[in-house]
């Protein structure tokens, strides 16, 4: 039996351009927390093209970045912003190209602010950080309890297509339904993996 959720996955595709990390934004770690950013994200936030891959030059829908954020294009963003998704904010930034200038379209990075407490953390064989108390470095298995997933919030039922799990930052759950509809509309550079095929690497 499929679960309702599925993992958000970044699909390589050749030639297909590389970000650095992310410059100029203070407690860069925020946005993998799920902590709210859009009252002071800065208007300077930008990404540098990777200029040890000087071809990779087409810009997908979803593009690849050295952060594991969701940075991602116009359209992609006008249609999350289409779902109403609950507890996401769209931070602009600026894509810097490998002459040292800004490209002319607009991406984003989509941030679900936060996090779900969904794992069983038991059955998931939780590694925990020795450096944070409150992060998951490693676990053997992804198990997650799909009942906590829209009422997990602040005690506010809410409708979670698109989130983070609480202690464990480095993946970011989608609805199936949302994923589907991301494939029909042909948007690149997105994947999907299934729960229970998921191994850390």
């Amino acid at each position: 039996m499929k679960l309702n959720y599925v993992i958000w996955d970044t699909k390589r595709v050749e030639n297909s351009v590389l970000l650095d990390s992310l410059q100029n934004v203070e407690r860069k770690w925020e946005l993998r927390k799920g902590v709210p950013r859009a009252a002071d994200f800065t208007a300077e936030a930008r990404f540098q093209m990777n200029l040890n891959l000087p071809y990779n030059t087409i810009l997908t829908d979803n593009l690849r970045n050295k952060n594991m954020l969701i940075v991602a294009s116009q359209r992609f963003k006008e249609f999350f912003e289409e779902w109403q998704l609950d507890k996401v904010e769209y931070l602009p930034v600026i894509i810097i190209d490998h002459k040292g200038k800004p490209i002319h379209e607009n991406y984003f990075i989509i941030h679900p602010i936060h996090p779900v407490s969904c794992l069983n953390i038991e059955k998931c064989g939780a590694d925990w950080s020795s450096l944070d108390e409150d992060s998951i470095d490693y676990v053997d298995h992804l198990v997650i309890d799909e009942s906590f997933i829209d009422t997990a919030t602040q005690s506010i039922t809410v409708d979670r297509k698109l989130f983070r799990p609480k202690h464990f930052d480095r993946i970011t759950f989608v609805r199936r339904n949302l994923a589907e509809a991301i494939d029909e509309a042909g948007f690149t550079g997105v994947e999907w993996m299934e729960i229970n095929e998921y191994l850390d690497d």
